[in-house]
């Protein structure tokens, strides 16, 4: 540690001894249910507020934005576009999927 302080290099550190950010899914929970019985002997205050769907539409449905013909055409390219993308990126990664799974099988061959 001193010859290094005094030389100044750095600790050498393994790729594999790093921290990674854990990933983890978003959880999804059913929404809560109270039996009727016991909602029905809840005391005002805590009574569960059931909102119901409008009936009528609001004033930003009435007033949907409708695209050009223009705005539809390039909005539909643009879908085009990315889904060719989408595509090659997927060929090219089962390329090199096999690929890998080819030198994993020569190297294993080998030892």
């Amino acid at each position: 540690g001193e010859v290094r302080r005094d030389q100044s290099i750095a600790t050498p550190q393994l790729k594999n001894s790093q921290y990674r950010k854990i990933e983890r899914q978003t959880r999804h929970f059913n929404p809560l249910r109270v039996p009727r019985a016991l909602a029905a002997e809840l005391p005002f205050k805590s009574q569960i507020v059931q909102t119901k769907k409008q009936k009528k539409e609001t004033y930003m449905q009435k007033r949907a934005v409708m695209s050009t013909k223009e705005e539809k055409r390039a909005k539909n390219l643009m879908q085009q576009l990315t889904t060719i993308r989408n595509e090659k990126v997927a060929k090219r990664a089962a390329k090199k999927e096999e690929q890998r799974a080819a030198y994993r099988k020569k190297i294993a061959d080998g030892e």
